[in-house]
Formats: structure tokens, C-alpha cells, sequence
């Protein structure tokens, strides 16, 4: 059973980080996963199968790299994406980020993050993504869209990373955050077979 909503992102000790006014649906614990898709994912809608194709539809053609310099979709093509909802004055976001770094350098052709911005004004969105050379992003103009998104999806907590075939826009896990941290040498070929990269094993273990 999902937690109770609250109107906050909370850290990794259930201390309220910041109050996110623009969504109503934050949590403070990410329940264990299913070994597989579906319905979508525990974490999102039952329609995010519909939400997420659209959205890559929409707007894939909008990314820009750290540099803020357009991005052509062609070079996504083939890969898995990871739709990165973060923010720059989450701490766990902080803390799980560089993380992202390693995992992404180290499958550079088959695997690349978005980062999809909860960040209050374009100088710290910008700020935290220059930090991140490999993360790709939606220009701070579509914060409505980022928003949007996160509300339909029912984003829970910060991160999230909820992980897309590029072709397809079809969802694959929203436990990309968990499977990274648990699972980070096989999530890569559970994601390839559309499973969630991370299972109640690995949820458990304590190394």
C-alpha cells in the first residue's frame, strides 16, 4: 500500500526539505517494487502508457544538453531514457545524483538521463545541471510541462527516476532510483527485457 500524500518532498530522514506548492501528491517513503512493468510501474498512473508517449511526442525535439544547446532527437535513438524528476534543493536528489553520473558514464551509447526540473527559477536549474555534464533536460520555458508531468505521473518522491524506451516513449521502470543504488551491474539488461531493474531481493539486502 502506497504512504499517505503530503503537500512536501521529504529527506532521507523524513525531514520536510522544501513544501512543493505546485504538486499535491509527495511522499516521504518509496514502497518495495514488483519484479516486473505492471499495471505501471506501482509508482505512476495506470494511463502513463498513454502520458509518457505523447509527452516524448511533445517535447523530445526541446532537449538541450548542459550547455543549454539543442540536442537533436536522432541521437537518442535505441536507447533507454531515464526521466530524472529532481531538484536542486533536495538534498537526497544531491546525494543520489552523482551516482547517475557513474552509472550514465559508464553505458554512454545505451542510457541517458533527463532531467525533468522541480527547481524554483531558471539560475538554479541551470546551475544544477551544469554540474551534470551527461544529463540531458527540458529548457526551464516548459517548468508548466515538468509540472504537469510529475502530477499526472503522481510523482511521490525526490528523485525519481522513471526509465523509457526512446523509440517508443513506453514506460519500463519507476524504480531507476532504487536499481541504480541496489542493482547498478544488471539493472541495464533488466530494463532491456522491460522489468524494473530491482527486485524484493535486493530491496532487503542490507550490502
Amino acid at each position: 500500500m502506497l504512504p499517505s500524500r503530503t503537500s512536501a518532498v521529504f529527506c532521507e530522514r523524513g525531514q520536510p526539505c522544501r513544501p512543493l506548492s505546485h504538486l499535491s501528491r509527495i511522499s516521504t517513503v518509496s514502497p518495495p517494487p514488483s519484479t516486473s512493468v505492471g499495471p505501471l510501474l506501482s509508482r505512476g498512473q495506470p494511463d502513463a502508457h498513454l502520458q509518457l508517449p505523447a509527452f516524448f511526442h511533445d517535447h523530445l525535439s526541446s532537449l538541450v544538453n548542459y550547455r543549454c544547446e539543442a540536442v537533436p532527437s536522432c541521437t537518442l535513438q535505441g536507447k533507454l531514457i531515464g526521466l530524472y524528476f529532481s531538484a536542486s534543493w533536495c538534498h537526497p536528489c544531491r546525494i543520489f545524483s552523482p551516482r547517475l553520473d557513474t552509472f550514465t558514464k559508464r553505458h554512454p551509447e545505451d542510457f541517458v538521463p533527463i532531467f525533468i526540473s522541480l527547481d524554483l527559477n531558471e539560475t538554479a536549474m541551470r546551475r544544477y545541471l551544469e554540474q551534470h555534464p551527461a544529463w540531458l533536460a527540458l529548457p526551464f520555458k516548459h517548468q508548466a510541462t515538468c509540472l504537469d508531468l510529475a502530477d499526472k505521473l503522481e510523482i511521490q518522491t525526490l528523485p525519481t527516476l522513471i526509465v523509457c524506451e526512446a523509440d517508443t516513449g513506453r514506460p519500463v521502470s519507476a524504480w531507476g532510483v532504487e536499481a541504480i543504488q541496489k542493482n547498478p551491474c544488471r539493472c541495464l539488461k533488466e530494463w532491456r527485457r522491460r522489468r524494473s531493474g530491482i527486485s524484493w531481493w535486493h530491496w532487503l539486502k542490507c550490502w
